[in-house]
């Protein structure tokens, strides 16, 4: 992109505290002068969701396909088929889906959310910025269209994107959602992510605990828990993995968990195999060539190494979520200094993208650079205060300023001044 293009997408990615509050102002309004929105699902739909959740992503775009031929006027069928098709990497029919949606729902929320996906593993991240800025446009124009469930998670999504406080987030439209239809699961899969986004994994796993029963069957529930107790309970998170993959083997999401644990635990043979099966769904999927990227940097294998990271970013040349993978990886073998040559380089690719900044921190924390390390902190706390490693690392911050420091041939030491 160039430095034009680059300026576009970051003023698009902002939006004024005072907007933002003009559009929750507007939406609570509308809370009070609008009825429950129409939520009658065809049989077919169910269909369509249930192939999607087993991993039959060619037969769930299929369907829809064939309704949407059929002239279903249901916005809910184009999602499947765009859904199925980001799944299978298939980005250009996946556009080519939305583009034609666009035309008949201009003014859908979830669907412009959707588009943002589209278009940046379509690499047009200028397009992607811009399907935000619709959101802002006509939800201040007619805020009143925007209060049914599917709506509010989809703008709590919006503005979690846009940087807003996640508790208002979380209070004024997730659990608003689950509040106004307890049945629908998205709503507690949003506060859940969330929560996760944020690594507060005991709220995670309280608000997963509560969800609807009928999403036992969903593979994408079990996945959530399984990374909500990754930290605290390692044998609920390896049951809760195993079911998501019973329920769904193709689980992209599940099958890259199950990699980054194995590599963790240095099996490397078993998170190839992993990984393999899940370029069998999606041969374009960026993590998992972005874990391929961490092993073959484990065999010392610079050029494989380079080819992965190549196919990882082939589709959306900026992704900075690849390289904060691969840095982040690194990192937890203790190769930090690698670990944050990668988190600059996702840095580089976005500037704003806060997981990049976090990891950053620690790493240079980890290698003596604690200047930056603790300014890297403090810039993610101003902006994300429930961010919880940062909390603890300010936390931590502010306690060893009251510690005295001895140095002597290479050894900094810390403790309190009345040891």
């Amino acid at each position: 992109m160039t430095a034009v293009e680059t300026r576009k997408v970051d003023r698009h990615r902002r939006v004024s505290r005072v907007a933002l509050f003009r559009i929750l102002a507007w939406l609570m309004i509308a809370a009070g002068l609008s009825g429950a929105a129409n939520r009658g699902t065809a049989a077919e739909l169910v269909e369509a969701e249930l192939l999607f959740q087993t991993g039959k992503y060619a037969e769930c775009a299929s369907l829809a396909g064939q309704e949407i031929d059929a002239r279903s006027y249901r916005e809910p069928w184009r999602h499947w088929k765009i859904r199925a098709e980001l799944a299978q990497g298939q980005y250009a029919e996946a556009l080519a889906t939305l583009e034609k949606a666009l035309g008949q729902y201009p003014t859908s929320v979830p669907l412009q959310l959707l588009a943002r996906e589209v278009y940046l593993y379509n690499d047009r991240e200028a397009d992607a910025a811009a399907a935000l800025e619709e959101i802002d446009a006509f939800v201040l124009r007619a805020p009143g269209r925007y209060n049914s469930a599917e709506s509010r998670v989809a703008l709590g999504r919006y503005f979690m994107l846009r940087g807003a406080d996640a508790k208002k987030v979380l209070e004024q439209f997730f659990d608003y959602a689950r509040k106004q239809r307890p049945e629908y699961i998205e709503g507690w899969y949003a506060a859940a992510e969330l929560a996760l986004e944020k690594y507060d994994d005991q709220l995670a796993a309280e608000t997963l605990a509560k969800a609807p029963e009928d999403a036992a069957t969903d593979p994408r529930l079990h996945y959530l828990r399984a990374r909500a107790f990754a930290s605290g309970d390692s044998e609920e998170a390896e049951k809760s993995l195993a079911e998501a993959l019973r329920i769904n083997p193709r689980h992209v999401d599940s099958l890259l968990l199950k990699a980054d644990g194995l590599i963790d635990g240095e099996q490397y043979e078993e998170a190839e195999r992993m990984l393999q099966q899940t370029l069998a769904v999606n041969p374009h999927e960026p993590r998992a060539w972005g874990y391929e990227a961490v092993l073959a940097h484990l065999r010392n294998d610079l050029e494989g190494e380079k080819k992965a990271r190549d196919q990882a970013l082939a589709h959306w040349k900026r992704n900075p979520e690849v390289d904060h993978l691969i840095g982040r990886k690194l990192s937890q073998k203790y190769r930090f200094a690698e670990g944050a040559t990668y988190q600059r380089r996702a840095l580089e690719f976005d500037h704003l993208y806060l997981p990049a900044k976090v990891q950053l921190s620690q790493d240079l924390l980890r290698l003596g650079d604690e200047d930056e390390g603790w300014k890297l902190a403090r810039e993610v706390f101003a902006i994300d205060g429930y961010n919880v490693v940062t909390f603890n690392l300010i936390t931590l911050h502010d306690q060893l300023a009251g510690y005295r420091t001895l140095t002597g041939d290479g050894i900094v030491l810390r403790m309190e001044a009345r040891e």
